[in-house]
């Protein structure tokens, strides 16, 4: 059974966008939390099914289309690593390499 695992980088991404959601009150945080949390299950069940992100070796980016946020991350050894969750206007030097995932 494949894992998923948040690293410390999203888990604090995750926590700030959260909060912006929350501002914006319990229907957007709990669209955004649906979503976030569908997402996590597709990748759980196909975690080779997102493109692999040019120039960064085993890093996969998963959209949270319709909502604004990309997940970036690496499939090792039956486990999903979550490295980031980004915002799709930021820069792509922001984007992550592996992480030593």
């Amino acid at each position: 059974m494949t894992r998923l695992i948040l690293r410390e980088l999203a888990l604090q991404d995750l926590q700030d966008i959260k909060d912006r959601y929350r501002a914006g009150g319990e229907t957007a945080l709990t669209r955004f939390t649906r979503r976030m949390s569908d997402t996590f299950d597709r990748l759980k069940a196909y975690p080779r099914s997102s493109r692999l992100v040019e120039g960064r070796e085993e890093v996969r980016r998963a959209s949270l289309k319709p909502l604004p946020y990309s997940i970036f991350y690496v499939y090792r050894d039956q486990t999903v690593h979550i490295l980031r969750i980004l915002h799709t206007a930021q820069s792509p030097q922001s984007w992550p390499s592996d992480g030593g995932a």
